[in-house]
């Protein structure tokens, strides 16, 4: 058994894993499966997928032998029977002599999985699978193969300590991270704790694997290659291929990815990886030895992959070799560089070896040598004591009877310069706010003295300052750089590079990061359940259990007010200003924006009742129960006079309950049965009942205005006729929450820490980022947009839960 590296997943130790957010579902009435340390299995809730083999994995690699399946659209099963393959491939304790621990060192070898990877049966990446307990807590397993006990903390630099009480059989087991401001615990999974599964379908991109050996032209004709194309996330349709090679093209230009096909039977999932040989033609131009990079964009023109390999171009006249493409230069010193020329057909006579594209202060003096089969010469690299430190791509060159020849190379000049690094690789700021970004400044090759720091950032509405601070040469200090967004600044995830005149030239990769732009949030009361008010969301937001009354309260950018209602309340309704607010069988109230209450008849309630989220113009509450002589009835409710009405009782095929929720004019009523079945929309004023069926499946739908149902399913977003059906792909969805209350082609979606905002007409999403912590939850507003609770740490170090209005 081995284990594989993931190149498509972030690489990330334990205590990496420690810094992230734990990706789990939103509260719903699934309760999740009790942890068993022998297997994960479950209802994937977040995301759907195809019929799929599903491993673990752990610090970045896939654990091969240890292999389940999962069937569309999400139900997990991974029996933990085989051991990890190499143990140290994501340990638990990662002493490599930068971190210490306070407790005795195992006496086992162990390894961490915390993730499931989700594979087609061609080897294409679908996504990933979290497990986390009720509250919130990543539950992670661990393999060792002996029993021991794991006790004591672990510290590392710029970290926070991590205390580890584990007793371990041998084998497999589980246990969960409960990370805080002052640290983390891993700990052993209670007995009988229950843990859901949360999915993140992949992006939809395609990954090449070209030749590692390259290409070699030696003549005008073309040449062939074998090409791989894996469809990541599933993305299926046209793409196009081009390079970054003047000169070099791509036959055929244009390949189409067939669908990976969502089979909710059970059907076999054909492998999706192509496999096909594509023609690349280079034009006529000079013999060169150099990397280049093939571009695959989508229909919409956007960058969907990309990979790298070599070309070689030998055609009749000469060749250029080099002892070496990485040179280095010291300005106070002239550096010689041997060429060599080899000739490739039936010239001989002179040829003139040099370079070009030299940074500035650096010249060449070329040098002439005389070819019959194969020769060497030196050219020779000069700066100057104002040449300043940098990191250049250069050619070097050959001319000599009307032939050319080049080959790349890399050119550092270890002139006095200053290296940037971002402290943190993640920046985040939000609309109307602003931030300051820690940069390390480093004096390099001698540099010491004042130097201006700044950042590029281009992102409409975001605006970077410069400070000035002194470095010594060879040492470190610290830039504090302010950065603003605008309350109109684009959303979204951006490079961020810092910045300065004295800079090494350009930077180092691994200097840039990343600065995510997220819209404002406001700090609101912790609560539970979620409603929308007609400015603002209500919650529940006390914390006695059983619960006499209860507290609701209703949060908005401005303020808050709470109200008392009777009973221990479970469920809030959305009605047209306020909410009714249910308490089980016993009581119900409805409670109006402005603070005031009217008590209510009691709910209907029972085992299998189901109520919708909102109530319909009559004020009537939608909801289904299981029925007598048959399966279920569809059913209102009149909070006013307490008056239930038998609506349907054939259309409902599903015994295992339904979710209701109405369109934003609260005249159409949609019914999903809770796991498999067919879905009703009902016209509210008039009974009438209409079934969708959508061949393969879904995992979550909407009801618009129109009548029209949309239906997600693994990057697929489908729409039922009322007015026509239509199918777009690599769109991202998250679990569907339903239109927007003022634009009718917008609908919204949500995962663990985002939401998105589709656009039904063109089948386009765009993906807004809120929240790290905590699942969040979301509703669509009355007014327009769209709520989200979340929940962080503060700057303070302690948590906070914030309210997001995210604009349509």
């Amino acid at each position: 058994m081995t284990d594989r590296p993931l190149n498509w997943v972030p690489a990330a130790l334990l205590v990496g894993l420690l810094s992230c957010a734990p990706e789990v579902p939103a509260p719903g009435p699934v309760a999740g499966t009790v942890v068993d340390p022998g297997r994960i299995e479950g209802q994937v809730q977040g995301a759907s997928f195809p019929e799929a083999r599903a491993l673990l994995a752990g610090g970045g690699h896939l654990f091969t032998g240890v292999a389940g399946s999962l069937h569309s659209p999400g139900t997990l099963t991974l029996p933990l029977d085989a051991a990890p393959g190499t143990p140290t491939a994501s340990p638990l304790l990662p002493l490599d002599g930068t971190c210490a621990f306070s407790g005795p060192p195992p006496d086992a070898a162990l390894s961490v999985g915390d993730r499931v990877t989700i594979l087609s049966a061609g080897d294409d990446p679908l996504g990933q699978v979290t497990e986390s307990l009720s509250g919130g807590q990543p539950v992670v397993r661990i393999h060792s193969d002996r029993a021991t006990t794991v006790s004591g903390t672990l510290t590392c630099p710029e970290q926070l300590p991590v205390t580890y009480a584990l007793t371990l059989r041998a084998g497999w087991n589980a246990a969960t991270v409960n990370a805080t401001a002052s640290g983390t615990a891993i700990t052993d999974v209670p007995a009988g704790s229950r843990s859901q599964l949360t999915g993140a379908a992949a992006t939809p991109a395609v990954t090449l694997l070209l030749p590692e050996t390259g290409l070699r032209f030696e003549t005008a004709a073309p040449v062939e290659a074998v090409v791989t194309v894996r469809q990541v996330g599933g993305y299926s349709g046209p793409i196009t291929l081009s390079t970054d090679l003047p000169g070099l093209t791509i036959q055929p230009a244009t390949l189409t990815l067939p669908p990976l096909g969502l089979h909710a039977m059970g059907s076999a999932l054909h492998p999706q990886q192509i496999t096909t040989r594509l023609r690349f033609h280079y034009a006529d131009g000079p013999n060169l030895r150099q990397p280049f990079t093939v571009i695959a964009t989508g229909r919409a023109g956007d960058e969907v992959g990309r990979a790298r390999t070599t070309v070689e171009v030998a055609r009749s006249g000469f060749t250029l070799s080099a002892r070496s493409t990485e040179l280095e230069l010291d300005p106070a010193a002239p550096r010689p560089v041997p060429l060599c020329v080899s000739s490739e057909g039936p010239y001989h006579g002179a040829v003139m070896l040099g370079a070009a594209d030299l940074p500035p202060g650096v010249t060449v003096s070329p040098t002439t040598v005389d070819l019959q089969d194969y020769t060497c010469g030196l050219v020779t690299l000069r700066g100057d004591r104002l040449t300043r430190g940098s990191t250049t791509r250069i050619r070097l060159t050959a001319e000599g009877g009307g032939y050319q020849a080049q080959l790349a190379a890399t050119l550092t000049v270890l002139g006095p310069a200053v290296s940037l690094r971002l402290t943190a690789p993640t920046v985040t700021v939000y609309q109307g706010h602003a931030t300051t970004v820690p940069v390390q400044v480093t004096g390099e090759y001698g540099f010491s003295g004042p130097v201006q720091v700044g950042l590029r950032a281009r992102v409409d509405g975001v605006e970077t300052g410069v400070v000035t601070v002194t470095v010594r040469a060879g040492e470190t200090t610290t830039a504090e750089v302010p950065l603003r967004a605008s309350p109109t600044a684009a959303l979204g995830v951006r490079p961020i590079v810092p910045d300065s005149p004295e800079q090494l030239s350009p930077p180092p990769e691994d200097d840039s990061g990343t600065l995510r732009v997220r819209p404002p949030r406001f700090p609101v009361v912790a609560g539970r359940l979620l409603a929308p008010a007609t400015v603002g969301v209500w919650q529940r937001t006390d914390t006695g259990t059983p619960a006499v009354s209860s507290t609701l309260t209703r949060s908005d950018t401005g303020g808050r007010i709470s109200v008392q209602v009777p009973g221990n309340v479970d469920q809030l309704i959305a009605t047209p200003d306020g909410v009714l607010a249910l308490a089980g069988a016993a009581a119900s109230a409805l409670v109006h924006d402005d603070g005031r209450v009217e008590l209510l008849t009691a709910p209907p309630a029972g085992p299998g009742h189901d109520l919708a989220d909102a109530t319909d113009l009559a004020g009537l509450v939608w909801f289904t129960r299981p029925g007598t002589a048959e399966p279920s009835q569809l059913c209102t409710w009149n909070p006013r006079t307490g008056q239930v009405r038998v609506v349907d009782t054939t259309g409902i095929d599903s015994t295992y309950g339904s979710t209701l929720t109405l369109s934003p004019d609260r005249r159409t009523v949609l019914v999903l049965p809770r796991h498999a079945g067919v879905a009703l929309t009902v016209q509210a004023a008039t009974g009438v009942v209409t079934r969708h069926v959508l061949v393969g499946g879904y995992t979550s739908a909407a009801v618009s205005d129109q009548g029209d149902v949309w239906f997600a399913r693994y990057n697929t977003l489908s729409r039922s006729p009322a007015r026509g059906a239509a199918e777009y792909v690599n769109v991202g969805t998250g679990q569907l929450i339903g239109f927007d209350a003022r634009h009718p082609e917008t609908l919204w979606g949500r995962d663990a820490g985002s939401v998105y905002r589709i656009d039904t007409g063109s089948g386009t999403s765009t993906r807004i980022a809120l929240s790290d912590g905590p699942p969040l939850r979301a509703v669509p507003l009355g007014s327009g947009g769209l709520a989200a609770i979340t929940s962080d740490l503060s700057d303070a170090g302690t948590e906070q839960t914030y309210l997001t209005v995210v604009s349509p």
